[in-house]
C-alpha cells in the first residue's frame, strides 16, 4: 500500500514539474494549457445546456 502512495506521489510530481517546464515562458497573466490550466477572466465560454427531464 505505501508502494503505490508512493507511485502515485511521483506521478503527481512529474505532472507538476512538467507543466511548470511547458508553461515557464509564459508572461504573467498570460493563458497556460495543460491539465493544470489556470481559468482566464478573458474567456468566455459558454456553459452547456442542461438536459431537461
Amino acid at each position: 500500500m505505501d508502494s503505490l502512495l508512493f507511485l502515485f506521489s511521483l506521478i503527481g510530481l512529474v505532472v507538476i514539474i512538467a507543466w511548470a517546464v511547458t508553461n515557464d515562458k509564459v508572461p504573467d497573466g498570460g493563458k497556460t494549457t495543460g491539465l493544470l490550466a489556470m481559468h482566464h477572466p478573458d474567456d468566455k465560454a459558454e456553459k452547456p445546456n442542461r438536459r431537461r427531464r
